[in-house]
């Protein structure tokens, strides 16, 4: 499958940095390429929408022509040729590892089975352990990017209604929330990253104090939906995106 890559700083010497995510990761390639460019390094961001960044999986809840599996065995391919100091793995942990959507937001459950099927159910954990014992086999560091909060609600269209209406929109997760429906991402990642050169990078404390999240600072939207991040709030969390570029 065709790669959806995005450069970051001079590319045309030894690779510094991939980052490899779904749709998450690819609303703050804008703030890190700044950063990239302007620490010299350089970088890729490959990213394909809807599909994490696991070793043989694939979603029965979306069309089959999606091949999550198929195109994570590409970008898998892709590190094996340009071998990468260190790998990102970004995305919406939170789907694969619950199973479940959040709130009142539309669609269908996801549904994660193992690549070529459509009804064996895929060990989202080993998929994990996997994904990064190919990495290290293949020399790269490993940081695995926490999720950022969801909201259960689309953040621009309620304000968008609130303003028309004249009333308070209604506020973003608690903290306790969203602790709830992340622990066990949260755990999961961790428990990975006791590994040798693997370690987790958090994005949430640039959005949550210890009882709130925001979604709104300055006036300015911080979610385009009810879990996408907006240019403003990209640019909010770059500095949480710091330490992916620590010790290149």
């Amino acid at each position: 499958p065709k790669l959806q890559v995005c450069a970051m700083g001079d590319t045309g010497g030894p690779l510094d940095l991939i980052v490899w995510g779904d749709s998450h990761a690819s609303v703050w390639v804008g703030p890190l390429q700044d950063q990239v460019e302007a620490a010299g390094l350089a970088g890729l961001v490959i990213t394909k929408n809807s599909c994490p960044p696991l070793l043989g999986l694939d979603r029965a809840d979306l069309p089959e022509a999606l091949q999550c599996g198929a195109h994570n065995a590409a970008v898998l391919d892709l590190v094996r040729t340009l071998r990468p100091r260190r790998v990102a793995l970004a995305g919406r942990w939170t789907l694969p590892v619950t199973g479940a959507r959040y709130g009142d937001t539309w669609g269908p459950a996801p549904r994660f089975v193992q690549a070529g099927s459509r009804d064996r159910p895929a060990d989202v954990p080993l998929a994990l352990e996997q994904t990064v014992a190919r990495l290290r086999d293949l020399g790269a560091e490993v940081v695995l990017v926490g999720s950022v909060p969801e909201v259960a609600y689309d953040v621009r269209s309620v304000y968008s209604r609130a303003e028309r209406m004249g009333v308070a929109p209604p506020p973003g997760p608690t903290r306790a929330a969203h602790e709830a429906r992340t622990g066990g991402v949260r755990a999961l990642l961790e428990a990975v990253a006791r590994a040798p050169g693997v370690r987790t990078l958090p994005l949430d404390d640039r959005l949550c104090d210890a009882t709130a999240c925001a979604v709104e600072r300055g006036g300015a939207l911080l979610y385009s939906d009810d879990n996408h991040l907006s240019e403003a709030g990209a640019e909010h969390i770059a500095p949480a995106l710091a330490p992916l570029l620590d010790g290149l």
